[in-house]
C-alpha cells in the first residue's frame, strides 16, 4: 500500500479521532503517526475531549420556552385542522368553527378598549399594562390577539378569495 501524504492524514485525523474509520484506514493513519511528528501533534489537538458547563434553565427561562412550545401548537393546530378536514369532507364545518373562534380571540382586546370610555383608573391601568407589555417585547394586546389570529386567517383567506373572485 502507498504511504499516505500529511495532507491527506489531516484530512483523516477528525474522523480518526472520533473512531469512523475502517480498520484498513485506521492501520495507514496510525503508521503515518508513528513516522510523522507533525501529524502526531495535529491528532493530538484533535482528540482533546472539551467539556462545556451547561447551566440548568431558569425559572424565567423555563416559562419562555413553554410559552414558545404553546404558539407553536397553536399555530400548528389550526392549518393542520383544516387540512385534515379535508381528507374527511368535514372543511365547511372546520370552516364555521373557525369563524366562530376568530370573533373569540378579539374579544378580549376589544372589550379592554371599549372600558377605556368610561373610566379613568381602567384607562390608567390599561395603559400601564401595555407599557408593560411593551417594555417586554410581547406588544399591544390587539397586535398579540391579531398574532394569535394568523392561523385561523390564512385557511379562511383560501377559502374566501376564491367566492370572493366569482363575484
Amino acid at each position: 500500500m502507498n504511504e499516505l501524504t500529511c495532507p491527506i492524514v489531516r484530512d483523516l485525523l477528525p474522523p480518526y479521532a472520533e473512531k469512523l474509520t475502517s480498520e484498513e484506514t485506521n492501520a495507514a493513519v496510525e503508521a503515518h503517526l508513528d513516522t510523522c511528528e507533525g501529524c502526531a501533534k495535529y491528532y493530538a489537538s484533535c482528540s482533546i475531549n472539551l467539556s462545556i458547563p451547561m447551566e440548568k434553565p431558569t425559572a424565567s427561562d423555563r416559562k419562555i420556552i413553554r410559552g414558545m412550545k404553546l404558539k407553536l401548537l397553536w399555530y400548528l393546530f389550526w392549518p393542520m385542522l383544516y387540512g385534515a378536514s379535508w381528507q374527511f369532507g368535514w372543511q365547511d364545518r372546520i370552516l364555521r368553527l373557525m369563524i366562530f373562534a376568530l370573533p373569540l380571540i378579539f374579544i378580549p382586546a376589544f372589550y379592554s378598549v371599549l372600558e377605556l370610555n368610561f373610566d379613568p383608573e381602567k384607562r390608567k391601568e390599561f395603559y400601564r399594562r401595555e407599557q408593560e407589555n411593551l417594555n417586554a417585547g410581547r406588544g399591544t394586546s390587539f397586535a398579540q390577539a391579531a398574532f394569535l389570529a394568523i392561523p385561523i386567517l390564512i385557511p379562511l383567506l383560501f377559502w374566501l378569495v376564491p367566492i370572493l373572485m366569482n363575484l
